[in-house]
């Protein structure tokens, strides 16, 4: 083997085991998922229809919870998502106070790398004064869509 080979050799597998410390650093790279309440429906506080009994008792909260994996390397593996939905009854320099209306439990799952989850469920609410809270609104129609994003 001449002296030019060698060095080939040399600088071939210094090249290899760069490429392998950046692979390996880069599959150990964390971001947080992102997190997000893409679909949120009330019935009870659909006003747009007619109001009727039936209505004010469901008392149900319909939602679309959106997962993205943002990690280009890794797959996520979720415990149980816990959620809850809270109302918020202050007013004025009581305007933080909120009561927890209903929690839900998405059971764990996994979810590979730049993926997109969205688990759709169903809750039941609890302690809300619906006849109240649907008496301060002009027009609802208990769909509330988009906005609803943070960090997990």
């Amino acid at each position: 083997m001449s002296g030019s080979e060698e060095v080939k050799a040399v600088c071939k597998f210094l090249l290899g085991v760069f490429m392998l410390v950046i692979c390996f650093c880069l599959s150990f790279q964390n971001h947080k998922p992102k997190c997000y309440i893409t679909d949120l429906f009330v019935p009870a506080l659909n006003t747009y229809t007619n109001i009727s009994s039936a209505t004010r008792a469901n008392t149900f909260i319909f939602f679309d919870l959106k997962l993205e994996n943002v990690m280009p390397f890794n797959g996520l593996r979720y415990n149980n998502v816990n959620l809850t939905f809270s109302y918020n009854y202050g007013t004025g320099e009581r305007s933080a106070l909120f009561i927890p209306i209903a929690r839900h439990t998405v059971p764990g799952f996994y979810q590979g790398m730049r993926k997109t989850a969205h688990k759709r469920d169903v809750t039941t609410t609890h302690g809300v004064p619906w006849g109240r809270l649907c008496g301060s609104f002009q027009w609802v129609d208990g769909r509330f869509s988009g906005g609803f994003g943070y960090y997990c």
